[in-house]
């Protein structure tokens, strides 16, 4: 009976070591620059061209072009995990220029989103009748978080979460 209690612990630190991981590569989150804000990027995007950074947010929309697909995001501050953190936080918009086609049932309204990319050239679109500046992320890895629904987790006992 201990042994398999023991194992029975063993398997959950495991479990919770390993998913705990981080969501891009290593070797890409040493080349963001993590002293850069999404302020001082929206302020001034010319100036942080090509700067490698880690942003993250809620999707706003998608629009598949010939090449492209444009990705608008709410910011969000990140947390510890890289994982947004909610709307309440956010300094404004930006974009995500995907090469190719990205497939707006995966990446749509309402999706959280992290991505780590270049900064590229801004954008200037209007939202209602005001000329909004657009930063423009040109993405090297992405990570769509799921959002929290009817899922079993294994604890201290057996329980359900209900989504939001």
């Amino acid at each position: 009976m201990r042994s398999a209690l023991s194992t029975a612990v063993l398997l959950v630190i495991f479990a919770a070591l390993t998913g705990c991981g981080p969501v891009m590569s290593e070797e890409l989150l040493e080349k963001v620059n993590w002293d850069l804000t999404f302020e001082e990027i929206r302020k001034d995007p010319g100036r942080y061209e090509g700067e490698t950074v880690a942003l993250g947010g809620s999707v706003i929309s998608t629009n598949n072009l010939k090449e492209t697909t444009i990705v608008r995001v709410l910011q969000q501050p990140l947390d510890r995990g890289l994982e947004p953190t909610g709307p309440e936080g956010s300094k404004g918009r930006f974009m995500v220029e995907f090469d190719g086609f990205v497939d707006p049932a995966i990446i749509h309204m309402r999706t959280r989103i992290t991505v780590v990319g270049r900064v590229g050239v801004s954008r200037t679109e209007e939202i209602g009748n005001m000329p909004y500046e657009y930063p423009v992320i040109e993405p090297i890895e992405y990570h769509v978080w799921r959002e929290p629904g009817n899922r079993v987790g294994v604890g201290l006992g057996l329980g359900v979460i209900i989504g939001r």
